[in-house]
């Protein structure tokens, strides 16, 4: 034993992790815990690789998120088996929800006991609520712990999890299609200029026919207003929109200043009538301040006039079609959380890295040659179509397109990097291109991390009453998903433009986002963080929605298990003179993976070895790939 295992869980800085009276899974309608006696101390002792680093909040962040992991580790009372939740007991999302299941695998699978996550595999259903990357997951779980019986258990399964989605793929034009939100990305930009590109309205301050960009950005625009306002006593907003399509039951407006006098007008046949008491209108009109609310409109065309200020002007703010409804039971609300019905990145390549593991899966557990040929024709046929029709020359990068009208959804979002997480990209230069905007402030990098919609875009962190919002915030989810896939680049691909220094640049940033809001000692991680400052905009406190864990054992510390053997290829920092991994479960012997510039830090001679069931089995003098073979 190398580490100190009981003073580095004491060294932590987090409390929680030594607090003796918490235990696995929590009681509630659906799991129970009265069986099990260890503490979240004890469980980590005994499950989790052990880390050392020079940088003492990574490691810090390490340890938390195996304690979130474990607190989401509940069992059932049905069968008494494990699952994972979304989130801890009491956060408001401790159930089972398959979102980040893909996230669930690829950090539990290095916990040595493979009870927990071989019950999780056993007991997910068939069908699934969300597009997410379980499949690829599970194959990568087997090349750690071998469990080849676990696949065979479960194959059949993961078959009708594969082909379950089916209806949704198109094949003319050769990938599948859903909506944003059942990706889990919602309020993305593509609900956002769903709602531009359907809606018209006429203001007596902008252009006939602007943009409604002009209405529904967050900050007012030079293009579009001055300080000085229209110079009108009065202006007005001529709403023409087919609200009918989008089950609308009533309009907001939001003003910058509060109006006045407002006067309301409909449209009769073309002519435009007064509303001669708003108060015993039947559409229920309401106003807050800078607010105006209207709901159950009888028309697709509304005027609301406004008087000005004496001395000022009147600028709305925003303007929002039909987000006044019945919560949760209506249409409306779900253009902007889902848009259009679209051919994504992410889902698709999803599907392509759940068909070639499918392929793997079946060779290893012996199924006849066919499943495999079946697979890697689908994941072929998927991974070709991506990159035939959703990469795009002119921007060097990846677009979504409706399904219906074969309209280009505008603006760049960081979830594209996920061909790379998967390894599907071709190690080309021309799509390598896409890497140039990951270290530019004025495209993604913010300083909490990378955005989810580039800057530039109009609806780049454009308002929406809702927390979950993927139009520029900062989402712990697709995070991981680009530090797998910019692992993969740097351990895999020559063709790039990225270095290590880029990469561990991102893992200092996504630490940043494991705190509570204003905090630099309170652990969190929650669904959505603001780009620019230390807040979450999403209340749901220890979040399972993402992964941690893997991207630093597996990414940043190189531990990857191939078909082969055990590959060791860490990415880490230049300046780094030490790192240590221990107690790391492959496929029935544990490893140790120890770096020593000097080899004062530990006595054991400089550079990288690793250790095999404490043999040393693999040495380097410099920090280089090494290889075991299985």
């Amino acid at each position: 034993m190398i580490l100190k295992k009981q003073e580095i869980l004491k060294n932590q800085n987090n409390p929680s992790l030594n607090t003796p009276d918490e235990i696995i899974g929590h009681n509630d309608d659906v799991h129970e815990n009265e069986s099990e006696t260890y503490t979240q101390k004890e469980w980590l002792l005994e499950n989790i690789p052990f880390i050392s680093t020079p940088d003492t909040l990574l490691d810090k962040v390490y340890y938390y998120r195996w304690k979130n992991l474990l607190a989401c580790l509940s069992k059932r009372k049905s069968d008494g088996k494990y699952e994972y939740c979304e989130a801890s007991f009491g956060s408001g999302y401790h159930r089972y929800i398959d979102c980040a299941q893909g996230a669930h695998v690829r950090d539990a699978r290095w916990a040595r006991n493979t009870k927990y996550l071989n019950d999780y595999i056993d007991v997910t259903p068939i069908n699934v609520d969300y597009w997410n990357y379980l499949l690829d997951s599970v194959y990568q779980k087997y090349l750690l712990d071998g469990d080849v019986e676990n696949l065979k258990a479960n194959y059949f399964k993961l078959v009708a999890r594969f082909n379950y989605n089916y209806f949704k793929f198109d094949p003319d034009f050769g990938l599948y299609y859903m909506q944003n939100g059942t990706e889990g990305q919602e309020a993305g930009v593509n609900g956002f200029d769903k709602i531009e590109r359907k809606m018209t309205y006429s203001a007596s301050y902008t252009a006939v026919g602007s943009s409604l960009e002009a209405l529904t950005d967050n900050e007012i625009r030079g293009a579009f207003w001055s300080a000085e306002g229209s110079g009108n006593d009065r202006d007005y907003v001529i709403i023409d929109a087919p609200i009918a399509d989008f089950y609308a039951t009533g309009l907001r407006l939001w003003y910058k200043t509060e109006a006045e006098e407002l006067r309301v007008f409909y449209n009769d046949g073309g002519e435009w009538k007064p509303v001669e008491n708003l108060a015993a209108a039947p559409w229920k009109y309401d106003k807050k301040m800078t607010e105006v609310t209207f709901t159950q409109v009888p028309t697709d065309k509304l005027k609301v006039e406004f008087k000005n200020p004496a001395g000022g002007y009147t600028a709305l703010y925003e303007l929002v079609v039909c987000y006044t409804f019945e919560p949760w039971g209506c249409g409306s609300f779900w253009e902007i959380i889902g848009g259009d019905e679209s051919y994504r990145m992410n889902s698709n390549c999803f599907m392509a890295a759940a068909a070639y593991s499918m392929a793997k899966i079946s060779s290893v557990i012996g199924r006849h040659w066919s499943d495999a040929l079946y697979f890697n024709r689908r994941g072929d046929e998927i991974k070709t179509a991506i990159f035939e029709k959703l990469w795009d020359d002119d921007i060097s990068f990846f677009v979504e397109i409706t399904n219906i009208d074969k309209i280009k959804i505008k603006g760049k979002e960081s979830n594209c990097y996920s061909a790379w997480s998967f390894n599907l990209a071709p190690d080309d230069a021309r799509y390598a291109k896409a890497w140039d905007y990951i270290m530019r402030e004025d495209t993604f990098l913010c300083p909490f991390g990378v955005t989810t919609l580039e800057k530039e875009n109009p609806h780049y962190m454009q308002p929406f009453g809702h927390g979950c919002l993927w139009n520029g915030p900062v989402w712990p989810y697709t995070y991981s998903l680009i530090l797998l896939g910019m692992a993969n680049l740097l351990h895999d691909y020559k063709n790039h433009s990225v270095s290590k220094a880029d990469y561990f640049e991102l893992i200092k940033r996504y630490c940043l986002c494991h705190f509570d809001s204003g905090s630099t000692d309170d652990f969190a991680v929650r669904e959505d963080h603001h780009p620019e400052e230390n807040r979450w905009i999403a209340p749901n406190r220890d979040y399972n929605h993402s992964s941690f864990i893997d991207n630093i054992l597996n990414g940043l510390l190189g531990i990857r298990p191939t078909a082969a053997g055990l590959t060791v290829d860490p990415i880490v920092p230049d300046e780094w003179d030490f790192f240590c991994v221990e107690d790391v479960r492959w496929q029935g012997r544990d490893v140790t993976v120890l770096y020593d510039k000097t080899g004062e830090k530990y006595g054991k001679g400089k550079g990288l070895t690793v250790y095999i069931n404490g043999v040393p089995t693999a040495h380097s003098d410099k920090l280089e790939k090494l290889f075991i073979e299985k």
